[in-house]
């Protein structure tokens, strides 16, 4: 199926027409020029270096309406991004190097490319440009584009016109303008001599315009209502802080203003358009949410920073987050009534909206500073936005993303507390723990270096009635009164983990105001849900009321970004394995699968290797997974070297494709060790209460004990590298073991008591966290347990090193203070152990140069050639350590 396809992708690309709507990526084509033999088996080549810049990154973006076209980008390291549009029966190609903001129409698709709008009639091939467009809109409604284009004198036209090329309206000297949510209105704002106009026009009432307000200041921060009908802006003089708030309601022109002045809460009070949250409007209508700040302190004119030893955030945090003071803050305003008050305040500064915006939670993420964990607890209060009244709803909550949502109604407030579920309704003012009769926990392993946290909530069903809340496996419903609940799903004894997908045609919006935020979803009805198997599978199954669930597709891949249509039971998805780049394919009602894309080609002339999963316990009989990839040149008869690469949980690349390439952020590339005739495993880590490095040191060499039987690895010539958690891990390893030939730790951890007394340069925030609940989970602070925090160091156990060792550092590394590898490469070359050290100027806890990143890239092979092939050709290892 494969070879058809190039078969037919290169037929079709010979008589695609350069039009200026499509220019060809020549990186692109290259690779279906070089062989003429498409029905012929190939002999493949190693693949080196110079090759690597081929290879490019698949984004699938969007889905036509009428379902024949895709829209997708293939990103390149070294050049320029291309956006392709492929007809999926006919096989027309179009592309376009650089685009921006992109969409289909009725008929069409239309993209902006540095500053070139470009229109494209897919039915009849013809394809049009407007050129110097600053800002364009597409109305679905009508089918007609809304273009702001730039004209000579650094003057802005603004077009209204059909796609076929329709002038319906052309305005001067416009600087901006907004589309109402429904799509008949909208608001441009003209410059007018020495004032600007904000305008209205109304679509369904023949384009009328009129006039909303004039002024000399600036407009900024349009928001409309949710149903169209209203908009909002401020309004700021030329060089002032203090901005006005204006509201309109646009059917009726009625325009209400509020100025700074009129901020009675407080005296010293004033609008601002800096953006903390963004200017909305209630879904009534009824109120408008804006931000607002009090006069600034004025700054100390010495330098000295005061690090006082009962404030309640060290000064670099403090430095970090902003003082709760001088920051913006939120209020409300009814402009009906004009009554105005605060939400948020210096003494709770935080707020999440509920989704009716009928009420908010405020909270102080200070309150119970100082403390020793990531998170400090936090009190929930609940005000009413209406009446501004206020009461302590939770106390000391978890600050841990995803314990506290608010239902998609605004009715109630879960939140995990206690190993538990909980519901507060707001109307009743109950709180009820609705889980508590449930046999199954809802905290767990979710994310790497945390030892355990909640699965979060999958949604609730319609009106909230229910609420549906993840476990390890299953998809739970809930009745919010606690009442009643059931498992929807039967994960749990398949060890498939099911969750609700995010789709291309119905994208979610995940956070707001870094919130999680979850929707309603019809439980009486058939729902599509993601599948991710205990072995690496991953798909989409159907569920049902009355079945359960039922596969769609569910395979030994890796599937993503997926368009799915309910009526006609059409997927459109992404899938790859980590020897298949990743590829569009559809699948029909009736099941049967056609390739529409295949990204680089180009990988079938060359050898490449495989992975697979392996399976192995460690002393305690605990059940760990690890991806082993074979070289690209297996021959089942050698036997080879191998990298481990650690870190924590690294089952989930199994299916991962990995582009080669020497730009590599932390240096290494799984691929790149593949096709350099290594074994590559990546093993799974867990830590241990109390003893880190001992249960680390046990998951790694039981792991690689079991991949040994398969004797087809060198038992002598093994590597290990890990960077950041990894790279404490390969820094303690080789004092506990030989089992290592070399060893690369790049920006690690070898003093546990130092880093714990460290503060961290990214955060402000003191490290000490990481050591004692988290991460290291040693349980105790190094003041109670010093030899604790020596036993689990590599630089206090640096004299059984007999591993050569290869350090890298970003010099600049505001994560992990770089003199934790410091230490440990003068306790190594104290000792007289083999170990160079690399630092890169400039370079933060990952590197960004892309020179550096090839430099540290060739350099760790060199290191792993030089000890595990007897390479000896990098005279730079030479020098360092004979």
């Amino acid at each position: 199926m494969i070879t058809y396809y190039y078969k037919n992708f290169f037929h079709n690309v010979l008589q695609q027409t350069l039009t200026d709507a499509g220019f060809f990526f020549i990186l692109f084509i290259l690779p279906l020029v070089a062989c003429p033999l498409w029905g012929q088996e190939r002999q493949k080549e190693n693949l080196h270096p110079k090759d690597y810049d081929r290879w490019g990154r698949l984004l699938l973006e969007k889905v036509s309406p009428d379902e024949r076209w895709v829209s997708y980008k293939m990103i390149y390291q070294n050049t320029s991004d291309t956006l392709f549009v492929k007809g999926i029966e006919k096989n027309k190609i179009y592309s376009f190097t650089g685009a921006k903001k992109t969409a289909f129409t009725a008929g069409g698709f239309i993209c902006l490319t540095d500053g070139n709008l470009h229109l494209l009639n897919l039915a009849e091939d013809k394809s049009e440009i407007i050129h110097s467009v600053k800002q364009f809109g597409y109305l679905k409604s009508s089918d007609i584009i809304i273009v702001l284009k730039s004209e000579a004198e650094k003057k802005q036209t603004l077009l209204i016109r059909t796609l076929e090329g329709r002038l319906i309206e052309s305005i001067s000297n416009v600087i901006s303008f907004s589309v109402s949510p429904d799509e008949n209105k909208v608001v441009y704002t003209e410059a007018a001599s020495e004032k600007k106009v904000l305008m209205l026009m109304d679509f369904k009432r023949n384009y009328k315009k009129k006039t909303v307000y004039e002024s000399t200041s600036s407009f900024t921060n349009f928001t409309w209502s949710k149903n169209g009908k209203a908009f909002a802006f401020n309004s700021r003089p030329k060089g002032e802080l203090k901005c006005s708030l204006h509201y309109c309601l646009a059917d009726l022109n009625n325009l209400y203003t509020i100025s700074s002045d009129g901020l009675a809460f407080d005296q010293e009070a004033f609008i601002t358009d800096q953006q903390v949250r963004n200017l909305s409007i209630a879904d009534d209508g009824s109120r408008v949410f804006f931000n607002y700040k009090s006069v600034e302190n004025e700054p100390s004119s010495s330098g000295v920073e005061l690090w006082n030893g009962n404030d309640k955030l060290v000064y670099l945090e403090k430095k970090v987050k902003g003082d709760f003071k001088t920051a913006a803050k939120t209020a409300v305003w009814n402009p009906f009534s004009n009554k105005v008050f605060p939400l948020t305040s210096s003494e709770l500064p935080k707020l999440i909206m509920s989704a009716d915006q009928k009420h908010a939670l405020l909270y102080n993420p200070e309150a119970y500073e100082p403390q020793w964990e990531m998170d400090s607890p936090i009190d929930f209060f609940l005000i009413d936005t209406h009446s501004g009244e206020k009461k302590k709803l939770i106390e000391k909550q978890s600050a841990e993303l995803g314990t506290t949502v608010v239902s998609p109604s605004g009715k109630y407030v879960a939140y995990f507390k206690g190993k538990n579920w909980w519901i507060y309704n707001i109307k009743a003012d109950t709180h009820t723990d609705i889980t508590k009769n449930i046999n199954s926990s809802f905290s767990g392993k979710v994310e790497q270096l945390v030892h355990e946290s909640v699965y979060r909530i999958a949604g609730w069903s319609l009106q909230d009635k229910e609420i549906l809340i993840y476990d390890e496996f299953d998809i739970w419903a809930v009745k919010c009164d606690g009442s009643s609940y059931r498992r929807l799903t039967k994960g749990r004894e398949k060890k498939i983990k099911f969750s609700m997908p995010e789709l291309l045609n119905f994208p979610l919006l995940r956070y707001a105001d870094n919130v999680p935020v979850t929707y309603n979803y019809d439980i009486q009805k058939e729902l599509l849900l993601k599948a991710e198997g205990y072995d690496g599978m991953t798909g989409w199954f159907k569920w049902n009321p009355s079945s359960g669930e039922e596969e769609v597709i569910y395979k030994n891949r890796f599937t993503d970004q997926l368009y799915y249509n309910l009526k006609n039971q059409k997927l459109i998805f992404t899938e790859q394995d980590y020897n298949v780049s990743p590829r569009i394919v559809l699948r029909s009602k009736e099941g049967s699968e056609s390739l529409i894309f295949q990204s680089n080609p180009q990988q079938l002339d060359f050898l490449w290797g495989h992975s697979q999963m392996i399976y192995y316990k460690n002393t305690k009989g605990r059940e760990l997974r690890g991806v082993l990839i074979f070289p690209a040149d297996y021959n089942a008869e050698k036997k080879y070297p191998m990298i481990v690469h650690v870190y924590e949980e690294l089952h989930g690349r199994i299916h991962k494709y990995v582009n080669p390439s020497l730009l590599n952020s932390t240096g290494f590339n799984h691929t790149v060790a593949s096709l350099e005739g290594y074994f590559v495993f990546l093993p799974d880590v867990i830590a241990e209460q109390g003893n880190p490095g001992r249960a680390i040191t046990d998951c790694i060499t039981t792991a690689i004990a079991k991949v040994i039987e398969k004797n087809a690895i060198n038992p002598k010539r093994i590597g290990l590298i890990g960077h950041s958690f990894g790279g404490y891990e390969s820094s303690y390893l080789i004092t506990q073991t030989d089992l290592f030939a070399a060893a690369v730790s790049g920006n690690g951890i070898s003093d546990l008591g130092t880093m714990s007394l460290s503060v961290s340069r990214s955060s402000g925030k003191p490290d000490m966290w990481r050591f004692e609940k988290d991460i290291w989970m040693l349980g105790k602070t190094l003041m109670e347990a010093p030899k604790l925090y020596q036993i689990n160091s590599a630089i206090y156990n640096a004299d059984k090193v007999k591993t050569p060792l290869l350090l890298w550092v970003g010099q600049e590394d505001r994560q992990v203070d770089m003199r934790q590898s410091i230490e440990y490469y003068l306790a190594l070359r104290r000792l007289g152990k083999k170990t160079i050290m690399l630092q890169y100027p400039e370079e933060d806890h990952v590197l960004f140069n892309k020179q550096n990143q090839m430099d540290l890239s060739r350099r760790i092979m060199q290191w792993f050639n030089y000890y595990l092939k007897d390479d000896f050709s990098a005279e730079w290892i030479k020098n360092g350590t004979e």
